[in-house]
């Protein structure tokens, strides 16, 4: 095994060799997944089924933000022989090494930083890794500027171990151009693909190149599934609501929604249920008491789904329920699963990602809540239960299309690996 050390930055002064790829024998999942994270742990969820049912995958070693939460939640959906990267070599460990300032990025302490990848380069290898796959979610880009090493660290790995590297479905946006540097060195990745058109837009000099791809996010192969693990199919319909405390105020919407006016009319659709979900750890978990009397005065009865709940068995569903929903993949799932609602976001992160739903096909009204009356919101949604359309299919199928295209790209190992790097100059950045 070659290992890292500032002596060998050398290394990268080489002409570059592209060679077919050896068939996958083992591989790296990682991920913003064991959070709790709804939404990334539903695509872990799909890679893993896709890995276990291809032929190209013998062992599969999974890593994310909190590893003793990720391997209780693998047990929990009952998967045998997955196996978890050890804490403290989770490549997310690798943002205690990195400063940011004017001057620009800088690794504070190179020999435990190299010293880190070098222990986690010989534990990949006496895995037998030789796959490395970034799967998709919104945790690469400059508000998660802590996450952004993963991109230098899995790629200075790859070229230890002489494994495949790819990135998929990744939301780049929000993206600070102080930080282009990250973007040089994803941009050899043996693959990189986006989910939305901003981010394709940050990718430096796209355009043309064999090995960037923009196929929408990786939760839409959840929809290849004979059968969708991501719902729980439910018996009465419900008003089902998932309204975050993080980047927004679901507290304060939870009051000005319910109301005994907004309930009435709701209610004349045939729902008289609140179901109120957790999707990740700051979402609204319970009403306050007087919420929980208006509640009950109205007639509503109300149950709540926690974040272990939510995961085990899905998002509680009724084809005529409606939901209610500040979380992305809430949204993208419940939508392209056949339910009616609305999105709702406070911020620039939020509006382009459920805008990108929409591009996929949503055809969700989404709101900016500063900007939007709830006085008549009861007869808003009793309006929309009756008459909305949740998506476009034919929309949904050309991205779905896109995404199997891309899955089946990686299966067959359809691209060639670039063993050295292209971007010798992005990496030297990093590495002197």
């Amino acid at each position: 095994m070659r290992v890292f050390k500032p002596t060998n930055f050398l290394y990268y002064i080489r002409v570059i060799k592209l060679n077919l790829v050896d068939q996958m024998k083992s591989s790296l999942l990682i991920g913003c997944v064991g959070n709790p994270n709804f939404g990334d742990e539903t695509i872990m969820r799909v890679w893993i089924d896709k890995y276990k049912n291809s032929a190209s995958s013998n062992i599969i070693i999974c890593d994310g933000i909190n590893n003793s939460n990720l391997r209780k939640y693998i047990d929990i959906l009952g998967y045998k022989n997955i196996n978890v990267i050890p804490n403290d070599l989770s490549l997310f460990s690798l943002g205690k090494y990195i400063s940011y300032s004017d001057s620009g990025i800088r690794i504070n302490n190179k020999k435990d930083f190299f010293s880190k990848i070098s222990a986690i380069s010989k534990y990949l290898e006496d895995c037998g890794v030789n796959n490395i796959h970034m799967f998709g979610g919104g945790y690469i880009n400059s508000m998660w500027r802590h996450h952004l090493p993963i991109i230098v660290g899995s790629k200075l790995i790859s070229d230890n171990i002489n494994s495949t590297l790819f990135s998929t479905g990744q939301g780049l946006i929000p993206w600070d151009k102080k930080l282009d540097p990250y973007l040089n060195v994803l941009m050899d990745f043996d693959k990189i693909d986006v989910r939305d058109i901003s981010s394709l837009n940050v990718l430096p000099n796209h355009s043309g190149r064999q090995n960037v791809s923009f196929s929408g996010d990786d939760a839409i192969l959840l929809f290849s599934n004979p059968q969708n693990f991501a719902i729980k199919e439910e018996k009465v319909p419900s008003l089902v609501m998932c309204l975050q405390n993080d980047l927004f105020q679901g507290s304060d919407l939870f009051s000005k929604i319910l109301t005994e006016k907004n309930l009435a009319a709701i209610k004349s659709c045939g729902i008289s249920n609140v179901k109120i979900i957790s999707a990740m750890q700051n979402d609204v978990k319970k009403l306050n008491e007087r919420q929980a009397e208006i509640i009950k005065n109205t007639g509503f009865s109300v149950s709540y789904v926690d974040s272990d709940e939510l995961l085990k068995n899905g998002i509680p569903f009724h084809k005529e329920s409606f939901f209610l929903t500040s979380r992305y993949h809430i949204h993208l799932i419940a939508a392209f699963s056949g339910g009616k609602g609305f999105a709702f976001y406070q911020n620039k992160y939020y509006e382009n990602k459920h805008f990108s739903v929409k591009t996929m096909g949503s055809l969700w009204p989404v709101f900016d809540v500063k900007d939007f009356n709830f006085n008549d919101f009861g007869n808003l949604i009793a309006n929309q239960i009756k008459n909305q359309t949740p998506f476009d299919e034919m929309v949904f199928k050309f991205w779905h299309d896109k995404k199997k295209k891309l899955a089946e790209e990686i299966f067959t190992q359809q691209f060639q690996k670039k063993y050295f790097s292209e971007n010798i100059k992005s990496l030297l950045e990093f590495l002197v």
